[in-house]
């Protein structure tokens, strides 16, 4: 079938679709039930971020992102990782980036820099993440 499609487009979209669904199958597959534990606190999960594990390093990116705002001290940590030569923590750290909410420059930047990542869901990801993150950042900037 893929020798079939002639629009690039189209096996652009098909490569980005399979790219998305690697990653959320990835969390999907990690999950045991039953591990419930204290959730581990910001500084292990940045600690975690240089493992040398690549599944170690997407876990913990993945937590922090579900932290929330409660993870503003990984936001640095987490732009580091955006280099990441693993595609899920790429990923997750955008997520983390957006679901943590910090909107600076040097944020934004960050994400911007994934405009050009390999994966087409990462792209897009980052893409969505910093619109969203620039419109808080202007709306900070409009009320002061």
């Amino acid at each position: 079938m893929w020798m079939r499609v002639k629009s690039v487009t189209l096996k652009v979209v098909l490569i980005g679709a399979l790219c998305v669904i690697g990653v959320l199958s990835f969390g999907l597959l990690r999950a045991q039930p039953g591990d419930e534990q204290d959730p581990p606190s910001v500084g292990d999960l940045v600690a975690l971020l240089s493992s040398e594990d690549g599944a170690v390093r997407a876990e913990a990116t993945k937590a922090l992102g579900e932290m929330g705002p409660d993870a503003a001290d990984a936001v640095d940590p987490l732009l580091d990782v955006l280099d990441d030569e693993d595609p899920y923590v790429r990923w997750y750290a955008v997520n983390a980036l957006w679901e943590i909410g910090v909107a600076t420059e040097n944020v934004l930047a960050g994400l911007q820099e994934r405009f050009s990542d390999e994966c087409i869901a990462i792209r897009v990801h980052a893409l969505n993440a910093q619109s969203s993150l620039a419109g808080k950042l202007r709306a900070e900037q409009a009320e002061k």
